[in-house]
């Protein structure tokens, strides 16, 4: 039952995730709020988990060494990096910043204000390679690229493995 329950919440939670494309923080945000942008869907949200400390980062400059983006279950995505959190969220190209749900980057502090961390994705012609090699994988869950991990070419090894090309 636990285990139902869990799976009905994930696939809920992933209805956003388009076959088509390779989900962004956009996608997100159009399908569970009424915000037009990612960053009003983070105010509200960090304002809902009592991280008020964590508003300021909104009219602050990004700081802090650039997260890496990535490709999870066909969507980009990037970690937090404090050591201590571990938290995941969606990304998007059009507006390269992370805010930690789980966190509020509270451990990015500077000069006494919380500030969002940059992001960094590949170069828009990379970008749509790699994105374009996941499009022929046909389950979203096979979707997945990691960025220091992976070669363009590794992923096209994979599909023709597997009969995909």
């Amino acid at each position: 039952m636990k285990n139902n329950l869990m799976l009905q919440r994930t696939v809920r939670a992933q209805a956003y995730v388009p076959l088509d494309r390779i989900a962004t923080g956009q996608d997100k945000v159009r399908y569970m709020t009424r915000t037009k942008d990612m960053r009003g869907w983070w105010k509200i949200d960090i304002a809902k988990r009592g991280y008020l400390d964590s508003l300021e980062a909104f009219h602050s400059p990004m700081k802090g060494r650039p997260i890496k983006a990535y490709i999870n279950n066909g969507r980009w995505a990037a970690n937090c990096p404090d050591p201590e959190c571990a938290g995941c969220e969606v990304v998007d190209y059009g507006d390269p910043v992370f805010m930690c749900l789980s966190c509020g980057n509270l451990r990015n502090r500077h000069g006494g204000q919380t500030r969002l961390y940059p992001v960094s994705f590949p170069m828009p012609d990379k970008r749509k390679e790699i994105e374009n090699i996941l499009l022929k994988r046909n389950r979203r869950v096979n979707r997945n690229w990691e960025s220091e991990l992976e070669t363009k070419e590794d992923l096209e090894k994979e599909n023709i493995k597997h009969g995909l090309e």
